[in-house]
């Protein structure tokens, strides 16, 4: 799961800067979302990358030196599992994935947009 491995590389590389709250959990800001499909696009994996990583530095320092770090790669694995399932189960609502029965994506139209309707 994401928050528990989440948690404790805050509690180590974080805390120096983002206190902690009254759980003992550094105050990171985060999103109430998570980008699963490109987790590396996450404020929180972008802000303490090295700039010379891809990174945005926004931490004022280089946390993960570079996208090698062990615990920034823990970070990504937590989302292994969700983007393995979206691969093979790919959500309608997730872009790029055709309508069943459309057009696109089979016979007939399932939607009833202009698409859908081949036209």
């Amino acid at each position: 799961d994401f928050e528990p491995v989440f948690h404790e590389v805050a509690a180590r590389r974080c805390a120096e800067c983002h206190k902690p709250c009254e759980n003992g959990v550094p105050t990171v800001p985060r999103t109430w979302y998570l980008r699963v499909e490109r987790p590396e696009k996450n404020r929180f994996m972008l802000a303490p990358l090295a700039e010379n990583a891809g990174g945005t530095e926004a931490c004022g320092r280089a946390v993960f030196a570079s996208t090698d770090d062990a615990d920034y790669q823990a970070l990504l694995a937590v989302f292994e599992p969700i983007r393995e399932l979206l691969a093979r189960q790919p959500r309608l609502d997730m872009y790029g994935e055709p309508v069943a029965g459309c057009a696109t994506g089979g016979a007939g139209s399932a939607c009833g947009t202009a698409t859908c309707d081949g036209k």
